[in-house]
């Protein structure tokens, strides 16, 4: 077996705490999950002044089924930040329907 490539588009940011890809874009829930952690990634670096972030602790559920015409979007939140940890949270939306959420603890450098 030959490994796969994934091709994932890139995220474009639409206020601080919302992204969207694309509508054009064909994804499918593994680029989905890639994406959303992207977006909950970047809110955690924004979250902690800028700073890098490396994950400690991701979970990822899918919660929907995925409707390759609507327009994916993604929201996040900060559920908590100390002085060496963030914990984030964002979900994906495809059209109005929540598909995929995502929580993560990040350590700050």
């Amino acid at each position: 077996m030959t490994g796969q490539v994934l091709s994932v588009p890139a995220l474009e940011w639409t206020s601080d705490t919302e992204a969207a890809v694309n509508p054009a874009d064909s994804i499918g829930e593994e680029e989905l999950g890639l994406l959303l952690l992207r977006a909950v990634r970047a809110f955690a670096s924004q979250a902690a002044g800028g700073a890098s972030v490396h994950p400690v602790s991701i979970t990822l559920d899918t919660t929907a089924r995925l409707d390759a015409e609507a327009p994916i979007t993604f929201t996040t939140a900060l559920d908590r930040r100390t002085r060496t940890l963030v914990f984030a949270n964002g979900t994906a939306h495809a059209g109005n329907a929540g598909v995929m959420t995502a929580t993560a603890v990040y350590r700050i450098d």
